[in-house]
């Protein structure tokens, strides 16, 4: 009679990333890491690849529709009140700033107009 091994033997395969995420998560320095191991960033897009005019100007739109229903579409009639507001909400929330007061005054008088609309 044939008996039967008490572990069955398992194969698994694991992922770099997996590894290196395990290794790192167990407390493991980079250094102590085998190079092989290690997960490579990833590539970032060129900076001088332009963005599409259609795509940049619908998320103008979107920015712009956020910020109305945020803030009130009055509010973006006064885009330097609507930075100094965008600001005092940042630090409200201990986030940093995406920018001072003059710049985003100056892009929010660039973001173009909501319309409102009925819902489809």
């Amino acid at each position: 009679m044939a008996s039967t091994p008490l572990h069955p033997e398992i194969h698994l395969t694991f992922e770099r990333q997996e590894v290196y995420r395990w290794l790192k998560a167990s407390g493991i320095a980079d250094d102590d890491i085998p190079e092989a191991l290690r997960v490579m960033p990833a590539k970032r897009q060129q900076q001088s690849e332009e963005l599409n005019p259609r795509l940049e100007g619908t998320y103008q739109r979107i920015i712009a529709t956020l910020l109305a229903v945020q803030y009130g579409a009055k509010e973006l009639e006064e885009p330097f009140r609507l930075a100094d507001q965008v600001l005092d909400d940042c630090q409200a929330q201990d986030m940093k700033a995406p920018a001072s007061r003059n710049t985003l005054g100056e892009r929010f008088k660039q973001l173009p107009r909501v319309q409102k609309a009925p819902l489809d």
